[in-house]
């Protein structure tokens, strides 16, 4: 991918979700409502109902800008 501010190419990354259960990549959710919490002794505690997308993160290594691409369906 390429940097729209200085063309100079960027690198790809992730952003780190993480949490008591562990870290995984970070996801894009559909909607505006915030998830549902369970209060539940044993994961998942939290019940995601909007379309999930794979988030894939780029860095320009010039300015270090940071852009984001909802890339595939989770």
């Amino acid at each position: 991918m390429i940097c729209p501010k200085r063309n100079e190419e960027m690198e790809k990354g992730y952003l780190l979700d993480s949490s008591y259960g562990g870290a995984r990549k970070a996801v894009w959710v559909r909607g505006n409502d915030l998830p549902t919490i369970k209060i539940s002794a044993f994961p998942p505690a939290v019940e995601i109902t909007g379309e999930q997308y794979q988030l894939d993160v780029y860095r320009c290594t010039a300015c270090g800008l940071v852009e984001t691409c909802a890339t595939e369906q989770v």
